[in-house]
């Protein structure tokens, strides 16, 4: 049996890891697509897209991107990656020494003493995505930081800032869910274990892709 080998040297280089990408999809028709390095160049990259029966069974983008950022000893490490152009932040591709894609897509990171695996799968029969973050080895205490960055929009179309959006959201076991326009099912964030959720919603503007 063959599998997918990846030049570690070049995952840090935009040019190779870029035209790379995860696809995972599931018996419900949900998916997730994106680059190796998480980054999304295309507008139906993403990290959960499913279908939605009340806008007749296509398929729309509920969550766009998870960044995440290490936080030691005061100092913040972020391992998101966005494309503005020809501008790419907040660059946390440099942090990756190594990708596996089987049997699941794992990314591994290295800042300073930390190492940090975070692995991305598909739920076989729901519209789930699981990440399992794990921490492999650090100098003193580390916790974690996510951000969600919310789409709700076809996987064909774009979307911008606009008032009709409800950034709000409400409370679930372990987590919170949002919905931003009526008709779209909620996006529940659920994590295992001790955390807490703090509310400042703000728009990404300026994110291009390239088709």
């Amino acid at each position: 049996m063959a599998f997918l080998k990846f030049n570690k040297s070049e995952l840090v280089n935009l040019e190779y890891s870029l035209k790379r990408e995860i696809i995972e999809a599931n018996k419900s028709g949900a998916c997730c697509n994106t680059s190796i390095v998480t980054c999304n160049t295309r507008r139906y990259h993403g990290l959960l897209a499913v279908p939605v029966t009340e806008f007749g069974g296509g398929k729309y983008m509920l969550l766009s991107s998870l960044d995440e950022s290490l936080v030691m000893g005061g100092k913040q490490f972020n391992l998101g990656i966005h494309c503005y152009g020809d501008t790419y932040e907040p660059r946390g591709h440099k942090y990756i020494i190594d990708f596996d894609a089987f049997p699941v897509p794992m990314v591994t990171y290295k800042v300073g003493g930390i190492i940090f695996t975070k692995t991305i799968m598909m739920a076989p029969d729901n519209d789930q995505l699981l990440i399992k973050y794990e921490l492999l080895e650090a100098p003193s205490k580390v916790s974690l930081t996510l951000k969600p960055f919310l789409a709700f929009r076809s996987v064909h179309g774009l979307t911008s800032q606009n008032p009709k959006a409800y950034t709000g959201y409400e409370d679930v076991d372990s987590g919170v869910s949002f919905r931003l326009y009526d008709g779209f099912p909620d996006l529940n964030l659920q994590i295992s274990g001790k955390a807490s959720f703090k509310s400042q919603p703000y728009w990404y503007n300026g994110i291009t892709y390239s088709d």
